[in-house]
């Protein structure tokens, strides 16, 4: 990720970039990347811009698609008892028994 940026703003100083240069930077990008990804790089350069206090107005990040999905969340503590004690009730099954045996074989 930092490569990309890097490769990106070689050229110009941060208080430099425009707008336009953040959405060449997508088009171009999005051949290699997807939208998370990219956002996710352009966020750090709209942050230090903010930081500087010279924020970039008419930034929009790229809209994610419609079926994205996000890659989840940890597990609370009651759904992790829940799901050891499911683990723990297979394991006590013959045939996970011979599974875990053949996974361990490999």
């Amino acid at each position: 990720m930092a490569d990309s940026i890097t490769t990106f703003s070689a050229t110009s100083r941060i208080p430099e970039i425009t707008g336009d240069d953040l959405r060449a930077y997508q088009r171009t990008r999005r051949e290699t990347a997807g939208p998370s990804l990219i956002n996710k790089e352009l966020g750090i350069i709209i942050q230090v811009r903010k930081r500087i206090q010279q924020p970039i107005e008419d930034y929009q990040p790229l809209q994610m698609p419609k079926d994205y999905e996000s890659p989840g969340r940890a597990l609370t503590p009651a759904e992790e008892e829940k799901l050891e004690a499911v683990f723990k009730k297979a394991a006590e099954s013959t045939a996970w028994k011979v599974a875990a045996l053949a996974r361990c074989s490999q």
